[in-house]
């Protein structure tokens, strides 16, 4: 017997010029879009742990988002999404 276990979606938006939005819960901490941002703006929370058990990933600078989405792209879960001039 297999159970698994319902998360209710925590969505983070970050927003100035452009807007991040990630939904935390869905998060699985791999560090793609840590390392794929060309402005090392994003890291993994190690203070915090999501709903699945992973240190989710956040925006520490986003003044400095230049919305070119590779953190979207590259995310294999598709727990971002970049909205540019908000």
């Amino acid at each position: 017997m297999v159970f698994t276990v319902k998360t209710a979606p925590k969505i983070v938006e970050y927003a100035a010029k452009h807007k991040l939005t990630f939904d935390e819960n869905m998060c699985k901490g791999c560090d793609l879009c840590v390392w794929a941002c060309p402005k090392d703006i994003l890291k993994l929370d190690l203070e915090r742990v999501n709903g699945k058990g992973y240190n989710p990933v956040v925006c520490f600078d986003i003044d400095g988002c230049t919305a070119c989405g590779i953190c979207a792209r590259i995310c294999p879960d598709s727990v971002i999404k970049v909205e540019r001039d908000v």
